[in-house]
């Protein structure tokens, strides 16, 4: 994979996690009358991440996460899920990013509880003409 089609990867995939992560998590079990879904409070780095071969310009890489936010906000790992086209090429750095990421556990009735988080990053390969 060439520089700038890196970059331009990287880039879309921020755009996409930025705009993917909010709102989209949702608290365990039924929704509580008072209760506030978990969210991620820092993303870390954005890790390198590798597109398929077989991904064209109309082929975008989808990758849905999920995992068990414990009621410390900590990510269960056992719990962690990676599905999607791109899924089994990113998996280490993405592993490694929610590892690092720091949670605010959700809420209900004011006490912190467990919550499973989901989240969907969508980016679209671009070529460029020279």
């Amino acid at each position: 994979m060439n520089r700038p089609r890196t970059l331009w990867v990287r880039s879309a995939m921020l755009f996409c996690i930025v705009a993917c992560t909010a709102g989209t998590s949702s608290s365990a079990g039924p929704a509580p009358a008072q209760g506030d879904p978990q969210h991620m409070l820092s993303r870390g780095p954005i890790p390198d991440l590798r597109v398929p071969e077989t991904a064209s310009g109309r082929s975008p890489v989808r990758v849905i996460i999920e995992v068990l936010i414990d009621s410390t906000g900590h990510p269960d790992m056992t719990t962690f899920k990676l599905t999607g086209f791109g899924a089994a090429e990113n998996k280490d750095a993405l592993t490694h990013w929610i590892e690092q990421a720091i949670f605010q556990p959700a809420h209900r009735d004011g006490q912190p509880v467990p919550g499973l988080y989901h989240t969907k990053l969508e980016a679209r390969v671009v070529r460029r003409s020279p």
